[in-house]
């Protein structure tokens, strides 16, 4: 980092690690700026490029179903503790190393734009003054077809794991 002349030459990583560090970070704006900086987009790829691509394009695929799974699985962890709780009546336990609390917790409180455009649309009263953009962001569209996941081309052929 120190190094670094540019920020193109860093790695976004408080945003590769959630956002949260963004929060406290002075490079925020610039960073951002950066991440969503697309290339022209010229026509020429070389095989071996569209190769490279395509090995990271299945990786990341293999990834993308190892965080649907865990979150699966967390989601099932959750509901066992949950029923759990639910079976002893309970809402909090603790031990001298660990607690588990379930808490009722309020609905965010939103809007039904439609609705409230609608309303104002038909008082004589102009929404679009109170339009504001949401910051710009990018997209990354990622399809691997008729290709075996990460998994599976690790597998054994027997199926087993």
């Amino acid at each position: 980092m120190l190094t670094a002349n540019a920020a193109s030459e860093l790695p976004p990583e408080g945003w590769i690690s959630g956002g949260k560090e963004c929060e406290h970070c002075p490079f925020t704006r610039v960073c951002g700026i950066e991440r969503r900086a697309l290339p022209n987009g010229g026509s020429q790829v070389d095989p071996q490029f569209a190769a490279e691509m395509r090995e990271l394009a299945v990786a990341y695929k293999a990834r993308q179903a190892d965080v649907d799974a865990a979150e699966a699985a967390l989601r099932g962890s959750q509901h066992e503790i949950k029923e759990r709780l639910r079976a002893k009546q309970l809402r909090r336990v603790a031990g001298s190393d660990f607690s588990v609390t379930w808490t009722p917790v309020k609905g965010r409180q939103s809007f039904d734009v439609k609705a409230l455009s609608a309303a104002a649309a038909a008082a004589g009263i102009g929404v679009s003054e109170f339009e504001v953009a949401a910051s710009p962001g990018d997209r990354l569209d990622v399809r691997v077809r008729e290709a075996r996941s990460y998994h599976q081309q690790k597998e054994p052929s027997d199926g087993k794991r």
